[in-house]
């Protein structure tokens, strides 16, 4: 009996099986080393320009939990009000009179999510610096989740 050789579609998907396997392996293993690190950036205002603070980390954590974390602490914020949320998209605008910001939670695996916040502000306007990276830390805090700030 002559012993047929293996269907070359069954070893191509095999051979990308392995291949995915090990991208999804190497994402994983980049998340884990940027997890709780914040990351910012930030154009200062001048009085022709306007400017913005941005803010981002990596959390071990469920995008849901995040994003109901930060919707509590913002609501026991005596000085913040929230101005729209999306719980769909878990997005956030909120101010504090001086300035606005906008968060966004998004879900980057099973229990991996990203924090993005940012904050613009006109010609002459205070920076909104203080604003974004207390936001990021106190969520992060409430969630137990140790962090560093990325000093580029």
């Amino acid at each position: 009996m002559k012993r047929r050789s293996p269907c070359p579609a069954f070893l191509l998907c095999l051979i990308f099986l392995f291949l995915s396997t090990a991208a999804s392996a190497q994402w994983v293993a980049v998340g884990r080393k940027v997890v709780g690190k914040i990351s910012t950036l930030t154009q200062g205002q001048s009085p022709k320009n306007a400017g913005y603070d941005v803010a981002t980390v990596f959390l071990d954590a469920e995008a849901g939990k995040v994003y109901s974390t930060a919707v509590s602490l913002l609501q026991k914020n005596p000085k913040m009000t929230i101005t729209r949320k999306d719980d769909t998209q878990r997005t956030i605008e909120f101010t504090d009179g001086e300035h606005t910001a906008g968060i966004r939670i998004t879900e980057m695996g099973d229990h991996l999510s990203q924090l993005l916040i940012a904050s613009a502000g006109g010609p002459g306007a205070p920076s909104g610096t203080s604003i974004v990276l207390d936001a990021v830390k106190r969520v992060c805090e409430q969630l137990g989740v140790k962090y560093t700030i990325d000093q580029q």
